[in-house]
């Protein structure tokens, strides 16, 4: 079985339970009538970053599989060979998780406990940004020797700086929520909600935005032959 193809069917899988549980926790409201304008606004930005963690996840798949198939080591033993194809198909699988999970508290959050909401997105920018880390690392373990073709140079220069890029933006934004906006939009949600709704939500579309601006185009390669897991 394909491990990259396993791992993208787990996160379809995952993500698509957490956006069913989204529009669960949504729909219950409005049939209530307990949903208002602010919640709205919040259950928006829910859904934005869930979706864009979705196509993160996809994007982090495409970008780590040569990697992942360099530091595989076909030629190296039978154990060390499980062990890493057990680990790079785990560390993703707990990373993904990690994600829906705080997604999940987002709309779990919505409207009692916004400020467990913010305490759920700092465990997302945390879990984002080992995320980062560990592709910045295995990245350079495996050199530029993992990628094919003529532009081998130019893709390992690329996935150097878009894993640093994407660090950038966690840390710029675990200091905005964390230092600036936390408190703030939390007080804010009780006295005017509807304010605090657009306050999250615009930082959540700048977020995205800023994900895109920054984020390097890149000649598309080959695609490698795909790494078993038996």
């Amino acid at each position: 079985m394909d491990r990259d193809d396993l791992y993208r069917n787990y996160m379809t899988i995952v993500f698509g339970l957490v956006a069913t549980k989204g529009l669960e926790q949504l729909a219950d409201r409005a049939f209530r009538h307990a949903l208002s304008w602010s919640q709205a606004l919040f259950f928006l930005g829910a859904f934005i970053v869930g979706i864009h963690y979705w196509y993160a996840c996809v994007d982090y798949a495409k970008l780590s599989k040569p990697t992942y198939d360099k530091l595989s080591k076909p030629q190296a033993k039978q154990f060390w060979k499980n062990v890493s194809k057990i680990t790079f198909f785990g560390v993703p699988v707990l990373f993904v998780s990690a994600y829906a999970g705080s997604v999940v508290m987002f709309f779990y959050a919505i409207p009692e406990r916004y400020d467990l909401l913010f305490r759920a997105f700092w465990v997302l920018l945390f879990t984002s940004s080992i995320n980062d880390v560990w592709d910045y690392v295995t990245t350079r373990c495996a050199g530029k020797g993992a990628f094919n073709g003529e532009n081998k140079d130019k893709e390992f220069k690329h996935a150097l700086k878009l894993t640093k890029r994407w660090l950038l933006i966690d840390g710029v934004y675990f200091v905005i929520f964390f230092f600036l906006v936390n408190d703030w939009v939390v007080t804010l949600s009780a006295s005017r909600p509807l304010a605090a709704g657009l306050v999250f939500l615009g930082l959540i579309a700048v977020g995205v935005v800023l994900d895109a601006a920054v984020t390097p185009a890149v000649d598309a390669a080959p695609a490698p032959a795909a790494t078993p897991l038996a």
